[in-house]
């Protein structure tokens, strides 16, 4: 096989449908897992080497890639709008976001860095800090009472590609472009 730029592999994935649930469930990460696995098979067909969930199922990221000798991680955010949500893990500075809408079947790729300048990241990570202590020092003096306060914290985005005012889609400069540069890097 012809040596081929990784910019390309990811290139035929955007190019893939993105598949559609098939359950009716607002949960339900059927179009989620068939999307990985499309991911795989394009590895696979590239002799791409990966990890899938290197951190596990529930951790980020999604896969771990290497190719000429540097790894990456990669993540998938699969959702309706496109709009991802975080949960408690913000984007990582140097990791590769997929990122899909089932309603209107795009897909763009962009790295941590781009998604999240580190302005904003230091913002949020003491903010996220500070609430852990808050929250910490106030179930310390719950005691042995029934309830306490669980915060585990979740990060969620404004842009959406649907109908807000910056569209992830089409403002946001798309990082394919950057991506045989991380890989030439030394």
């Amino acid at each position: 096989m012809k040596n081929i730029k990784f910019s390309e592999i990811i290139s035929k994935f955007l190019d893939i449908n993105i598949p559609e649930s098939k359950g009716k469930n607002e949960g339900d990460t059927s179009h989620g897992i068939a999307w990985e696995k499309t991911l795989m098979s394009i590895f696979d067909t590239y002799k791409v080497s990966y990890v899938y969930q290197p951190n596990g199922a529930q951790k980020p990221p999604e896969f771990t890639v290497t190719h000429k000798g540097k790894s990456l991680d990669i993540d998938q955010k699969l959702s309706k709008t496109g709009k991802p949500m975080w949960n408690s893990t913000l984007p990582k500075e140097k990791s590769l976001y997929l990122i899909g809408s089932t309603n209107d079947n795009r897909c763009g790729v962009w790295f941590g860095n781009t998604l999240l300048p580190a302005k904003e990241r230091e913002r949020l990570e003491s903010f996220h800090k500070a609430m852990l202590t808050l929250v910490s020092a106030y179930n310390t003096g719950v005691g042995e009472k029934n309830y306490y306060y669980g915060q585990r914290g979740r990060y969620d985005t404004r842009f959406n590609p649907v109908n807000a005012k910056v569209n992830l889609f089409d403002e946001i400069n798309n990082s394919i472009g950057e991506i045989d540069d991380y890989f030439e890097e030394r």
